[in-house]
């Protein structure tokens, strides 16, 4: 998959927070994000997942993260991942609801969500 360019990223951070996996370009993105004064600066979260993680090992990675940070959260979407069932059972696991594949990676979906 493609790497998702500094304005498509720009562009996602305008539909709530975004977690990036650090990258040169990932942490331009995050700069221009954080100096957005329209933003709130943690709206942008980078992370450093271990070395040689791909794409879909990060996702997992940061999953409990982001589920402790944002436990209200309705929907996920993984860009630059691919799904092969492994992780969709992964990810099936965490939270019952919906995965689908996109052209940038996938989503998932909760399906309710406790109070």
């Amino acid at each position: 998959m493609r790497e998702i360019s500094e304005a498509e990223i720009v562009a996602v951070a305008t539909f709530g927070p975004i977690w990036l996996r650090t990258s040169q370009g990932n942490r331009r993105a995050a700069e221009v994000l954080w100096s957005d004064p329209g933003l709130s600066i943690d709206r942008v979260t980078t992370f450093d997942p271990p070395p040689g993680c791909s794409a879909e090992e990060a996702s997992l990675y940061i999953l409990d993260t982001v589920i402790e940070h944002h436990p209200a959260w309705t929907s996920m979407e993984f860009i630059g991942a691919r799904l092969p069932p492994v992780l969709a059972r992964e990810l099936a696991s965490c939270a019952e609801g919906f995965l689908h594949a996109t052209e940038r990676g996938f989503v998932l979906s909760r399906r309710s969500i406790e109070t």
